[in-house]
């Protein structure tokens, strides 16, 4: 779900355009949704609107990112660094100790994330820096806010209601930022000519975000953070089949470091 509402960022409109509308709606799903679930109890506040800044920060670096690079380096650069570093994290703010196995996952999935980030697209002289470091600075803020979600979710007395507070928090900061600054970039006109398409990515985006929540709750973050960051195959399934782009042998090779150190990392 993660990999497919990315993957219309990179399509018809500007990247930031398109994370707009697709949060604003997903924000509105999730603030009806939750009339019915009700707000959950307990010290989640602080962390939830923490998280919310950052993933602002997220989405507006992957929109650069994507603006200059292909779905196929950008994608898993960000998505591979965050289990890194997330991992990292966990030592001393959650107590969890690295075995040899998670050392050497995590030398491969750094590894592949340099290999696929330094990749040359098709027809290209040489390599593009800036999409990598954008991309590189993503995935550190999804592991940001990936450990305040699981303090704010486990702090909650429901995580499924704390998924969808943080979506609608989403939500209403991008619809101030289309109020004050994209009003005349994203017309109106485009969200309702695209209607089904940016229902169906907001849903993506709403979903995939409560269950990375909620999985945080019953599993050790890091172990969570790797796991989700399988849709890498996904992500690149789409940037080849859907956008064309070119999925050049360093790419392959890089992917596959990376994908292989998520599961000796899933096996640690």
């Amino acid at each position: 779900m993660h990999a497919a509402w990315n993957s219309l960022t990179k399509v018809n409109i500007r990247p930031y355009l398109a994370l707009a509308a697709l949060n604003i709606i997903a924000g509105l799903f999730a603030s009806v949704a939750l009339v019915f679930i009700g707000l959950p109890h307990g010290g989640w506040l602080l962390p939830a609107i923490a998280a919310s800044g950052l993933r602002q920060c997220y989405y507006l670096l992957m929109a650069k990112a994507y603006q200059g690079g292909d779905l196929s380096q950008v994608y898993p650069v960000a998505r591979g660094t965050a289990p890194v570093l997330t991992t990292i994290l966990a030592i001393p703010l959650l107590g969890d100790h690295m075995s040899i196995t998670s050392v050497i996952a995590l030398c491969l999935i750094m590894a592949g994330v340099m290999i696929v980030g330094l990749a040359r697209s098709a027809g290209s002289i040489t390599t593009s820096f800036s999409p990598l470091a954008l991309a590189l600075a993503a995935g550190a803020t999804i592991s940001c806010f990936t450990m305040l979600d699981a303090w704010g979710s486990r702090a909650a007395s429901s995580a499924i209601s704390y998924g969808l507070v943080g979506a609608t928090l989403d939500g209403v900061i991008f619809l101030a930022i289309y109020a004050l600054f994209l009003r005349k970039e994203l017309p109106e006109r485009y969200i309702s000519a695209n209607a089904l398409q940016l229902a169906a990515g907001s849903l993506f985006v709403m979903a995939s975000y409560v269950i990375s929540v909620w999985a945080v709750t019953v599993a050790p973050v890091a172990l969570v953070s790797a796991l989700r960051e399988t849709n890498i195959l996904f992500g690149l399934l789409i940037a080849v089949t859907i956008l064309k782009e070119t999925l050049n042998r360093s790419k392959m090779i890089g992917s596959f470091a990376i994908l292989t150190g998520l599961v000796l990392l899933r096996l640690a």
